[in-house]
This record gives structure tokens, sequence and C-alpha cells, in this order.
């Protein structure tokens, strides 16, 4: 029954934003002390092994379409793309007043704001 149970789960559409337990404590690693430390141990081995090695790009880009839940389409036109630049450009002048004037008037007291 709870095999049937499991299978079910995974069988289960998910939406965009639901997330399982598994989603965040995923490894096997965790469950218990022992397979902690073991995990632990080949850390050193497994960091170097994935230092060196390289893998290709279609490769990656596979591995991400196969985990992702929603396509990522080009759905953005020129109007949508010269708003975007315009939005860009003016909240990047508000930050940068915004700190020239908490540097000339606030001082160390920026913190406390």
């Amino acid at each position: 029954m709870g095999s049937l149970e499991k299978l079910s789960d995974e069988i289960q559409t998910r939406t965009y934003w639901r997330w399982s337990k598994q989603d965040f404590y995923p490894e096997e690693s965790f469950k218990n002390r022992n397979n902690y430390l073991s995990a632990l141990s080949q850390t050193c081995s497994r960091f170097k092994d994935r230092l060196l090695s390289r893998s290709a790009d279609s490769f990656e880009l596979g591995e991400l379409r196969k985990q992702s839940e929603n396509e990522m389409k080009r759905c953005l036109n020129w109007w949508d793309l010269v708003w975007f630049g315009f939005g860009s450009v003016i909240g990047a002048g508000i930050f940068v007043l915004t700190g020239q004037e908490a540097h000339n008037h606030a001082g160390p007291a920026i913190v406390l704001s």
C-alpha cells in the first residue's frame, strides 16, 4: 500500500507553486548520522571530480529542460523590450540618486534609517 501511494505521488502533476517534502529534504545522506558522515567523507573526492570534469552544453540544456516544469519561450516583442530598457534606466537612476543623497546628507546614520 505504501509503494502504491509513492507511485501515485510521483505520477501526480504538480503546479508551479506546489512543493513537496522531498524538494527540501531530498538526499538520502541527511536521513541519519551514519549516512551523513559517509557522505561527508566523500565530499573532497566528489568536489575534485566535479571540478575537473566537463559536460557538453547540449547535455546541460537537456537536463535543465527535464527538471523545468514550464517551457521557456521567447515571447517579448520590441515594445516590451523598449519599456524594459526604459524601466531599467529609470530604476538605476533612482537607486543612484538615493545613494548619493544618503551619502551627502545621512552619513553613517543610513544604517539606522
